[in-house]
């Protein structure tokens, strides 16, 4: 995603030209770039010039002189910050992190049970897109009753530990563990049901919506599509104005400090400003097929911020995103306020928190382009 942080209407525009922008552009571009897909998020501050924006934001005069004199933005232009290898990059601890993930994993159980338990026993053939080293939905899944599970993992370390998982749970007669892209790989059969955990901290960030088309076209089964072939069912990436405590210790370090970063989900140094709202909302159920109605992109969303509140959280520092599941219509798996092995992402739109001013209202625009 790339994301746009628009300074006050009656400020000079800048960091135009140093962000590709066209020169009579009114942003200026932090690139945050999730592998495969690109988007833009706008903050559009002020009144004036903006038809229809009932935004309005002062910057501290610190603020605005240090946006100048950062050549119009420049610290927030790393394309490498928010890539999916760097927010998403998975070791064996990464992994093990998920595994002990007890809400993620606990729902995950529950939802593919329920799955199994509405289908003949014994006879639901079920495939695991990115499987891990611990082949662990492909397992649970195999013990739920599935007559034959295809564990897909596209590492190959991952992919020689899965199949060590797989024969120390007696389960070899059951899984079979097949390296590569599930974009790549054929499977000998289609399968009743698709589980996977290809999910970011960006939620679409390690390429969600190329992998699940594909698996809804070739994988599933065609009477599948639409129904409870797909576990999750749904996934989307939140976001919500905040507050970061430590924001202006960050600009105290220098312009570096102040590009993307994430944060564990049991912070104390975030303060929402406002109920988060759906900036995407990806369904891997859709019936439709790519492109049709399966991803939704907001466009335009609006949060009210009580200037006040903000004012006593300290000021508006920018955005948090995060991801949110929907397994099965029934269990959801949202990180804000408990502990997760996903992270929040935190996206610094100013160098110093901003003082939000009547009426209390930011705007974020975006503009994605995900493939």
């Amino acid at each position: 995603a790339a994301a746009a942080a628009v300074a006050p209407a009656a400020a000079t525009w800048v960091g135009r030209g140093a962000c590709g922008l066209p020169a009579d552009s009114s942003a200026a571009e932090l690139v945050l770039h999730p592998r495969r897909r690109q988007a833009a998020l706008g903050i559009i501050a002020g009144t004036a010039g903006v038809a229809g924006v009932a935004s309005q934001l002062a910057p501290p005069a610190r603020a605005q002189a240090s946006v100048a004199a950062q050549a119009g933005l420049r610290w927030l232009t790393p394309v490498e910050a928010l890539a999916g290898e760097a927010l998403d990059r998975t070791s064996l601890e990464d992994y093990a992190a998920m595994r002990d993930d007890e809400e993620r994993t606990s729902k995950y159980a529950v939802a593919i049970r329920r799955a199994l338990a509405q289908r003949p026993a014994g006879s639901t053939v079920v495939a695991d897109i990115g499987t891990g080293p611990f082949a662990l939905l492909a397992v649970i899944a195999a013990r739920a009753g599935a007559k034959r599970v295809y564990a897909i993992e596209r590492s190959a370390d991952a992919a020689a530990r899965a199949r060590r998982a797989v024969e120390e749970s007696g389960l070899a007669g059951t899984i079979q563990v097949i390296e590569g892209e599930s974009t790549a790989v054929s499977l000998p059969e289609r399968v009743d049901l698709v589980v996977s955990e290809v999910i970011g901290n960006i939620a679409l960030g390690e390429g969600a919506v190329a992998t699940i088309r594909d698996a809804r076209r070739r994988l599933l089964r065609e009477g599948e599509r639409g129904l409870a072939g797909m576990i999750p069912s749904r996934c989307q990436t939140m976001v919500a104005p905040v507050n970061y405590a430590n924001h202006a210790l960050l600009s105290a370090r220098g312009a570096g400090s102040l590009r993307p970063f994430k944060l564990f989900s049991e912070t104390k140094d975030l303060t929402f400003l406002s109920e988060p709202q759906a900036l995407e909302d990806f369904d891997f159920r859709s019936p439709k097929g790519a492109g049709v109605d399966d991803l939704r992109e907001a466009s335009e969303l609006h949060f009210d911020v009580a200037p006040a509140a903000a004012a006593a959280a300290g000021g508006l520092s920018g955005f948090a995103l995060w991801p949110r599941l929907d397994l099965d219509g029934q269990e959801i798996v949202d990180i804000k306020g408990r502990r997760s092995h996903w992270s929040f992402v935190v996206v610094l739109t100013s160098p110093l928190p901003e003082v939000v001013g009547e009426p209390g209202r930011v705007l974020l625009r975006s503009d994605a382009d995900i493939r």
